[in-house]
């Protein structure tokens, strides 16, 4: 961390600090002239880099994460000497830096999907005094050029684990990465993974609740989840012993997000209300209480389910559950590999 100036690859971003004027949206923008620079960009803080407006708001598509989460994750990456790293996200160029400090130049490839960001980062790389091998790739590929690696590394959020990762990574290498669906973040947690001489993988969830910005479908669009319409023309109700509240807790919200794919949660003060397809719910936060749904599915019936199946294991919490990667399939798991969640 001593030896990589975030302030050279971070020269400017956005954070909420709760000044007066502040742009609720973005926060307050610092650059090396704006008071308090310095304190803001060596802080415990992710910073926002980048913006897209899509349908009329700035959505965060970029930003330097909280130093305390990266030096996380590379723990838990087990980097050691001679070995060779693919980042998945270069974003400022920041964490790319701090590998390549560790292990040196040439055993460090960085990719993002964002031209614009690859660019920057490989110009502020360079002044920073390392050169990287950076490329402009979308995550899901990979970048098969400068493989097999011994560690792989997932800045930004997917919903499932890439398959061509399984086979750009060594047998034994290790994959750290995010997993988390766009329409309900607070669902996820980190993966770490082992790839085998099969090309499978598995491994342990990471408890984490603050997670990455979600993979981008293209440059241009935000990591948002699909469009998603309430249709109204028959609404049901009925009783629930459970209020939407639940489907916040991010232990069985990772369970219901297996079993509803697909999910995006919108919580409001009063209610919840939750889709899938063409299926949702209005649930009124406290149960229990009575609730609205609609579409081919009762999908707060899944949510019971889950509710139901997450109290007879126990209520368990993230670091209970696994992950395994097959070329057929990929499922988390509760304690056990033969005890799927879905």
């Amino acid at each position: 961390m001593a030896g990589v100036p975030r302030h050279l690859l971070v020269p400017d971003f956005w954070l909420h600090t709760g000044a007066f004027g502040e742009d609720e949206r973005t926060g307050t923008h610092f650059t090396p002239a704006t008071p308090g620079y310095l304190d803001a960009v060596y802080s415990d803080e992710t910073l926002v880099t980048q913006f897209i407006e899509h349908d009329g708001w700035p959505w965060p598509t970029s930003s330097s994460t909280a130093p305390s989460l990266m030096l996380r994750m590379l723990r838990d990456l087990e980097v050691h000497d001679k070995m060779t790293v693919l980042e998945v996200g270069t974003g400022t160029g920041y964490n790319a830096g701090l590998l390549s400090h560790r292990l040196g130049d040439s055993r460090v490839a960085s990719i993002d999907i964002d031209p614009v960001l690859v660019e920057s980062a490989g110009r502020r790389l360079k002044a920073a005094g390392f050169h990287p091998t950076l490329a402009v790739r979308d995550g899901r590929e990979g970048f098969p050029d400068a493989a097999p690696y011994d560690r792989l590394i997932a800045t930004v959020a997917f919903e499932r684990v890439p398959p061509a990762w399984l086979h750009q990574v060594r047998p034994g290498g290790v994959i750290v990465c995010d997993l988390r669906p766009p329409g309900a973040p607070w669902s996820g947690a980190l993966a770490k993974l082992t790839v085998g001489e099969d090309r499978t993988a598995s491994g342990r969830l990471l408890e984490c609740q603050v997670g990455f910005m979600s993979a981008r479908p293209r440059v241009a669009v935000p990591g948002l989840p699909g469009g998603a319409v309430i249709d109204r023309t028959t609404v049901h109700r009925r009783d629930t012993p459970l209020g939407g509240a639940v489907a916040m807790s991010p232990d069985l919200a990772l369970v219901i997000w297996q079993r509803v794919p697909g999910l995006v949660v919108y919580s409001g003060d009063e209610s919840i209300t939750v889709i899938a397809g063409d299926s949702w719910a209005e649930v009124p936060q406290e149960g229990p209480t009575r609730l609205s749904y609609g579409g081919p599915d009762d999908i707060w019936a899944a949510v019971e389910a889950a509710h139901a199946w997450w109290q007879t294991f126990g209520r368990p919490g993230a670091r209970r559950y696994g992950i395994t990667v097959t070329p057929e399939r990929q499922w988390i798991w509760v304690d056990d590999v033969d005890q799927p969640v879905a």
